[in-house]
């Protein structure tokens, strides 16, 4: 799973536990924060030729007391319904708009991240990240997804396959990296076995969910330049593609449905 989405994960599922307990914490130390030189949220105005940007928060933490002092009662993820570019989905802002929905009752205000290289200084610390309020009292059209059971048991079809595409042609990297994927959905403690271990509040989520975004973590692969880089010649590279996009499909909708899965 890349950076920015990781971090936007991290902020809805902490964000919703900071709702309902106000003593979670999300800091600068986070495992999808630790490379930012600063994390700052703020409104964006404008009047026609000319935009204002307003700082409301600068953490993470300052911007879910502002959320919870705005009568926001949950918050949630959303990746677009019509899908995104698998092959632009290795770069940081590529592969579809992700946003977070910050749900007010009968209406919500949308949340999207940029992220500008800063290397200057600390140079464990590289990114700027600004998320902005861009619709204020929307009403988002709700669209409704199969449940957290449909995706686990279609990430297990998708990687599969892709395994059975990787031994037929010689692939023994990936071989191994979606034989991971596959431990990761059927382990009990799947959060440990990626980078991102303290992804979400572990104790906010049911084991299945933990395993999806496991699974995802290691089956982003197809969505990475070495994966996107393959060729092959007539029918193989059409399988490679559908079964290439479909997978990467399935991880966003997985993600996003596991993410907000808190709310279930």
């Amino acid at each position: 799973m890349k950076l920015d989405l990781a971090q936007m994960v991290a902020l809805t599922s902490y964000g919703n536990a900071y709702l309902t307990n106000q003593s979670i914490s999300l800091d600068l130390n986070h495992s999808t924060t630790n490379s930012c030189k600063k994390i700052d949220f703020i409104e964006l105005i404008s009047n026609g030729k000319t935009s204002e940007e307003i700082p409301l928060a600068s953490k993470p933490n300052e911007w879910f007391e502002y959320l919870r002092t705005n009568d926001v009662i949950n918050l949630k993820l959303h990746f677009p319904p019509t899908g995104g570019d698998r092959i632009s989905a290795s770069m940081i802002g590529g592969g579809g708009k992700w946003i977070i929905e910050a749900f007010k009752g009968s209406l919500s205000d949308v949340w999207e991240g940029r992220w500008n290289f800063n290397p200057s200084g600390d140079e464990t610390r590289i990114w700027s990240v600004t998320y902005g309020l861009t619709s204020k009292n929307y009403n988002l059209p709700l669209i409704e997804y199969p449940p957290l059971e449909y995706w686990h048991k279609e990430l297990i079809v998708g990687i599969t396959k892709l395994k059975k595409f990787a031994i037929k042609q010689s692939l023994d990297q990936f071989i191994d990296i979606f034989q991971n994927a596959l431990d990761c959905i059927a382990s009990d403690d799947p959060l440990s076995l990626i980078i991102h271990n303290d992804l979400v509040p572990a104790e906010k989520y049911e084991r299945k969910a933990k395993q999806i975004f496991a699974a995802c973590t290691k089956a982003w692969i197809v969505a990475m330049v070495n994966w996107n880089d393959l060729s092959f010649k007539g029918k193989i590279q059409k399988e490679y593609t559908k079964l290439s996009n479909n997978l990467y499909l399935k991880i966003c909708r997985a993600i996003m449905v596991a993410t907000n899965s808190i709310l279930t």
